[in-house]
């Protein structure tokens, strides 16, 4: 089995803060074998990774930003892909070696283009038709797609769009298909948080805390005390 957590932790300028040490001990009590962060600073991943025997860290300084995205395992081999392209930004490939299989695991922190569009989503699409992977890949993380039951047609095109690649939302019929990841400052909730997988990778559960941890800080929402965002668990049979 693998268990892949990925996460968004929230860097709180007030603070200086992202991957504190108390996000990272209660995040760590889900057992994870994978663990994938977004919005960790190096001086965080630093100290962090002596936890773990396979780790990465990864940011192209291109908005002069300290914020990256973190890769964390202790049974599970993590590299670098020979073909990782850094202008689609953030989506970082990994080669995941365990149990004698090799998977391709995008590792996703959906930043604004470049060309000043806004069109997050577009970003990954760009990105998967240039990698086009032929098997056992998963995308996981922060696409900012924005969707929620206002703009449902954004989640619907983020499905249709990878299908076309053979990848397909982990969470689809089941009762987190469309629960709440992301509470956004403009006094919105919203599903920004996903994992796609190529189906020749058997599935067996999803998970997305409930909406009852969400708890009300101030004049916004805070998934356990903790971030913006609530983590997504997924468990292959790997």
């Amino acid at each position: 089995m693998l268990k892949i957590l990925s996460w968004n932790c929230q860097y709180e300028y007030y603070l200086r803060q992202g991957l504190s040490e108390p996000k990272f001990k209660a995040i760590t009590l889900y057992n994870f074998d994978v663990l994938v962060i977004q919005e960790c600073t190096k001086k965080e991943f630093d100290m962090v990774k002596r936890e773990f025997k396979y780790k990465n860290w990864y940011c192209d300084d291109i908005e002069d930003s300290v914020l990256g995205i973190a890769i964390f395992s202790n049974t599970v081999k993590i590299e670098f892909t020979e073909s990782f392209n850094r202008n689609y930004r953030y989506v970082v490939p990994y080669k995941l070696i365990t149990n004698g299989n090799e998977i391709t695991l995008f590792s996703v922190w959906i930043k604004a283009p470049l060309d000043n569009t806004k069109n997050y989503v577009k970003v990954l699409f760009d990105a998967i038709d240039y990698y086009r992977p032929k098997d056992k890949a998963i995308i996981v993380g922060d696409i900012n797609v924005g969707s929620n039951n206002e703009n449902i047609d954004r989640y619907k095109e983020l499905c249709s769009t990878l299908e076309k690649y053979h990848f397909f939302n982990a969470a689809s019929n089941t009762k987190y298909e469309f629960m709440n990841t992301h509470w956004n400052n403009n006094g919105s909730f919203y599903q920004n948080d996903y994992c796609f997988y190529t189906n020749d990778i058997m599935i067996i559960s999803v998970i997305i805390p409930k909406n009852d941890q969400w708890i009300k800080v101030n004049n916004s929402y805070k998934w356990d005390h903790l971030s913006d965002h609530s983590p997504i668990i997924v468990n292959f049979n790997i």
